[in-house]
C-alpha cells in the first residue's frame, strides 16, 4: 500500500501567513476611510429617502454597502496577494 503525506495548514484554517496577511492589510485598508465612506452613503440615503419608505431605503442602502465592502476587500487581498509572491 502507498501512504500519501497530507500537508497540514500552517495556521489550523487552511490559510497560509500571506493569505492571512493579505486579508488583515485589505481589511484594514478597506475600513481607514470610514469617515468619508460614511458620508457617501448618508448622501445617498438623504437623496432617496425623500422619495421612498425611509425604513426600505436604509434596508437597502446598508445591504448595498455591505456587499460592496466584501466585493472590495475581496478584490484587495487578490491584490495584495499578487504583489507578495
Amino acid at each position: 500500500m502507498e501512504q500519501i503525506k497530507e500537508d497540514k495548514p500552517t495556521l489550523g484554517i487552511g490559510k497560509s501567513k500571506k493569505e492571512a496577511i493579505a486579508s488583515y492589510t485589505a481589511l484594514i485598508v478597506c475600513l481607514l476611510p470610514g469617515f468619508w465612506i460614511i458620508l457617501f452613503w448618508y448622501a445617498i440615503y438623504e437623496a432617496y429617502a425623500k422619495q421612498y419608505n425611509a425604513i426600505v431605503t436604509a434596508i437597502v442602502i446598508f445591504v448595498l454597502a455591505y456587499l460592496l465592502f466584501v466585493v472590495v476587500q475581496a478584490i484587495l487581498k487578490q491584490v495584495i496577494l499578487f504583489i507578495i509572491k
